[in-house]
């Protein structure tokens, strides 16, 4: 769960309003009243379904989108296949492409429910009101966006600084999290796009799968049975391959 998102106990309800909702969301805890009434004013609260896709690639921004509970993949065509590659999972907390709703700029990447979702939206155009009007609040914007920007440059630098194995271990722990299980996790898409998204060929993959299988790790079809969650993490940082 995103830090941004005050923890909750999860035997308790979500909040069902809008209201509710967003003043749990602790990143605007330092705007003005004025400020959060204003959003409050145009902020809505929509459930959708696994599968559907909430804004494509070169759209416009209408919203600012908010996961208050779900996993929303940010997805980029497959320059050679049909399917789309996760460039980014999203959960609780996170929002979804800020700097484009910030610069009024096209999106880059398209917006998928990988689960069923409820999301919150905000009239692009009342954070563009607020970012000129408001320095406290363009602040804030601005520290989200580069936060966000600099988790980008991390994760892209661990591709081109970790090995292979590396790479798919600490890809393993990050859907561990995302789907709350370190017993098992399934692959959101196919092997081949996994290995796509971890740069290395379907083959480097199933070389590494097939090295560690019976000792971290086995396979059944797209579900992945983590044998030894500690070993896993630790590997992250220690195997080369």
């Amino acid at each position: 769960m995103s830090k941004m998102m005050r923890s909750h106990n999860k035997n308790q309800n979500i909040p069902s309003e809008p209201e509710e909702m967003f003043s749990a969301l602790s990143l605007f805890d330092g705007v003005s009243k004025r400020e959060k009434r204003v959003l409050l004013s145009s902020v809505k609260k929509t459930m959708f379904a696994p599968g559907v896709i909430l804004f494509k690639k070169n759209d416009k921004p209408k919203n600012l989108w908010i996961v208050f509970d779900g996993i929303i993949h940010l997805r980029s065509p497959h320059p050679e296949k049909k399917e789309n590659i996760t460039v980014m999972s999203m959960i609780t907390g996170d929002f979804l492409l800020p700097a484009a709703v910030v610069t009024r700029q096209p999106y880059l990447l398209e917006a998928y429910c990988a689960s069923a979702a409820t999301m919150l939206q905000i009239d692009a155009n009342i954070i563009d009101v607020l970012c000129s009007l408001h320095s406290s609040f363009a602040r804030i914007m601005l520290e989200y966006v580069a936060k966000q920007f600099r988790n980008y440059i991390n994760q892209t630098s661990c591709y081109y600084h970790c090995s292979g194995s590396q790479r798919l271990f600490c890809y393993l722990v990050k859907l561990s999290i995302i789907q709350d299980n370190r017993k098992k996790v399934v692959l959101p898409h196919s092997k081949s796009l996994v290995a796509a998204e971890l740069h290395m060929t379907p083959e480097n993959l199933s070389r590494i799968i097939t090295r560690f299988r019976g000792e971290i790790l086995e396979v059944n079809g797209s579900e992945i049975v983590i044998l030894n969650y500690a070993q896993l993490i630790s590997l992250c940082g220690h195997i080369r391959a």
